[in-house]
């Protein structure tokens, strides 16, 4: 029988999926940025004091964390390395946490024994945070009458351990010998949670540990490679930003709050909502631009084509990519910054470009 045919057809659906989960991806993208920088911006307004800076400050968290979610899931989709990163274990648990407090319900407490000074692990923070909600939610489904989690965190032997100790049921030996496998479960559902965790743990060079006993309850450990995390920015106050930037964007919430972070940041913004437009606008600017703030996918020509066609009448022109879509832009690019961003990565990239 020739199977070329349907793998042929099963390639090309792979193919649309992919195609279609970036498109969503990137709407999903832009609204991120909208949402955290809105959100950004109320709390610069608010007293820590005053209680909705709480409220805002969990929208902040929210969107991030989402933001990581629709990164991890579009390197997934598109067999993409993530991007990994020096972590502090600590606050990813934290912040993992308050979204526990709601997923674990009122009848399994959550208790948190985080170590001080904890070294950094150099992974993908998104994949660190669907790690940890896993094996909490797994620890969850174990207890299905109530109980404790323990999530607790510690160095030992140059490592940073991460534990997962819960006091439901517990499984016998053989039970627990097959618990990373794909697909396994004593609950009747299939899943890949501890197998991905495993997988994890073993891409970071760790291991995962599992230690199990009937009416006792089950601990996991991870096992992590630490890294010294790099040294904290001298805090300062910010010298004023001066300098004109081109800032084109046809999705018209992240243009508006983008030209009000660039403007609060003390630039002159010119702001277009298409490439065509933008070669309009510095074709009618007699002064210099300084730099070309501009997504990747305009509806017309892209933005790297876009940088091209200018810096063949401004040479000296800086340019900075954001997109929502996953992958690098390739052209004369300075920067790339992958959407959703908070205010302070925006201009910290912009600062860094036209630094002197």
């Amino acid at each position: 029988m020739d199977t070329a045919p349907d793998a042929h057809d099963a390639l090309a659906r792979a193919n649309a999926a992919s195609r279609l989960a970036g498109g969503v991806a990137h709407d999903f993208n832009n609204a991120l940025t909208s949402i955290s920088a809105y959100a950004h911006l109320a709390l610069s307004r608010l007293e820590p004091q005053d209680p909705v800076h709480a409220d805002v400050r969990e929208i902040v968290r929210a969107a991030e964390h989402a933001g990581r979610l629709v990164s991890q899931l579009m390197a997934f989709s598109q067999g993409e390395q993530a991007q990994v990163e020096v972590v502090d274990v600590n606050r990813s648990v934290r912040d993992v946490g308050r979204l526990l407090t709601v997923v674990l319900g009122e009848q399994v407490e959550l208790d948190l024994r985080l170590a001080n000074a904890l070294p950094g692990v150099h992974v993908n923070l998104g994949a660190l945070e669907q790690a940890v909600m896993q094996l909490a939610l797994n620890a969850r489904d174990a207890m299905s009458g109530g109980g404790r989690l323990v999530i607790e965190s510690a160095v030992t032997d140059g490592r940073v351990l991460l534990v997962f100790a819960d006091d439901g049921p517990g499984m016998d030996a053989e039970t627990a010998l097959h618990a990373v496998e794909p697909f396994f479960s004593t609950k009747g559902a299939v899943g890949l949670g501890l197998t991905t965790v495993n997988a994890l743990c073993e891409r970071l060079g760790g291991e995962l540990e599992l230690e199990s006993a009937p009416g006792i309850g089950t601990t996991v450990r991870l096992h992590l490679p630490a890294v010294e995390p790099p040294p904290s920015p001298v805090a300062g106050r910010r010298p004023h930003a001066a300098g004109t930037v081109l800032m084109v964007e046809d999705e018209e919430t992240v243009r508006t709050v983008v030209e009000r972070l660039l403007s609060a940041e003390g630039y002159r913004v010119l702001v277009a909502s298409s490439g065509e437009e933008a070669l309009e606008l510095a074709a009618a600017e007699p002064g210099p631009i300084d730099l070309l703030v501009s997504d990747v996918v305009l509806g017309g020509i892209t933005g790297p084509e876009l940088a091209a066609k200018l810096k063949t009448r401004r040479p000296a022109l800086k340019t900075l990519l954001m997109s929502g879509y996953a992958g690098t832009p390739v052209g004369p690019v300075d920067d790339f910054l992958p959407k959703p961003f908070s205010p302070f990565e925006l201009a910290r990239r912009v600062r860094r470009i036209l630094r002197p």
